[in-house]
């Protein structure tokens, strides 16, 4: 599943995608679908790390916090497809926490020393999926990405050709 309901965001700013679901036949569950759906959290997340690592250097973690992070199914595919432990944060909304701890630091509550001791982390999720597993999974996501972006402009190209026929 491409969830390009709005179009795709990072690392692709596409925003005349179209989600496609792929893969999926006449034995196709719901559970099948939700679980598509979970996974493409993590694939999508994949190819923006992807991108990190093109434009600045090495990723050797992911830290992970908000509601998504709550999944541990997630966090394991996430290990998983991007090759990277993932750490779950001890506390499930970490920006709220930190606008707390900031707004606290500045009006002298609390100090750095007190803040920087507090635990960061939660579970840890290293990777497990066999390298050539990983590899097949994101060519087939690249794939279906490719088939939700070529939809939109194949549907243009059309439209441009038969305008340039009519003129």
């Amino acid at each position: 599943m491409v969830p390009a309901f709005g179009g795709l965001g990072a690392p692709w700013w596409d925003d005349g995608a179209e989600a496609i679901m792929t893969g999926f036949g006449l034995g196709t569950r719901r559970e099948d679908l939700a679980r598509a759906a979970v996974d493409s959290i993590g694939l999508q997340v994949a190819d923006v790390v992807a991108a990190m690592r093109r434009a600045a250097g090495p990723v050797t973690e992911l830290l992970a916090d908000g509601g998504p992070a709550a999944n541990t199914d997630l966090m394991r595919w996430q290990a998983d497809i991007t090759g990277l432990p993932v750490r779950v944060a001890a506390r499930p909304e970490l920006s709220a926490l930190g606008a707390a701890h900031l707004a606290g630091l500045e009006t002298g509550v609390w100090s750095r020393g007190e803040l920087s001791g507090l635990p960061r982390h939660g579970r840890r999720h290293p990777p497990v999926l066999p390298v050539c597993e990983r590899r097949r999974a994101l060519a087939q996501w690249h794939s279906a990405v490719a088939r939700a972006r070529h939809r939109t402009s194949r549907s243009g190209e059309a439209e441009a050709e038969a305008s340039d026929r009519g003129s």
